[in-house]
């Protein structure tokens, strides 16, 4: 994931790493059959949303706070003020991936940002999506 985080912005790099860090994570799925790799994804894309309203309300929050011109901080609160709100359960939950992401990847609180954490779910439906395609190789090799 250092690789991921200290990456510079070259799109072809970001496609390798992104890959390589979702090959070593495909160990640590637990789904084995379909309608769990199923149920997964229903979770994934509940925490994908709550991950990317995270994400979003704390870039506007920064953006918000680091200007000085009065009329992008009110862009920025109007923006804010239109976004649906984190509830307590979600904020909850968005802790609960971070600190998860923390213990996959054995990184520092330092690195506590959306953005990072962001990246670690589209790894994680990355590896999903190689471990499910590894599945359907195996059923259909037996069938």
């Amino acid at each position: 994931m250092r690789e991921l985080v200290y990456i510079n912005r070259n799109i072809d790099n970001v496609d390798a790493v992104m890959n390589k860090l979702a090959e070593e994570y495909v160990q640590k799925l637990t789904f084995n059959t379909r309608e769990e790799y199923l149920v997964w994804v229903k979770q994934w894309k509940e925490d994908m949303k709550i991950v990317t309203l995270y994400h979003t309300t704390t870039k506007y929050t920064f953006m918000k706070n680091g200007c000085k011109r009065v009329d992008k901080i009110d862009r920025y609160t109007n923006k804010l003020n239109k976004m649906p709100k984190l509830t307590e359960p979600q904020v909850k939950r968005a802790d609960e991936l971070m600190d998860q992401y923390f213990k996959d990847y054995n990184l520092s609180k330092y690195f506590k940002s959306s953005h990072y954490l962001f990246w670690y779910m589209l790894i994680l439906r990355k590896a999903s999506k190689i471990k499910a395609g590894k599945q359907r190789a195996e059923r259909l090799a037996i069938a």
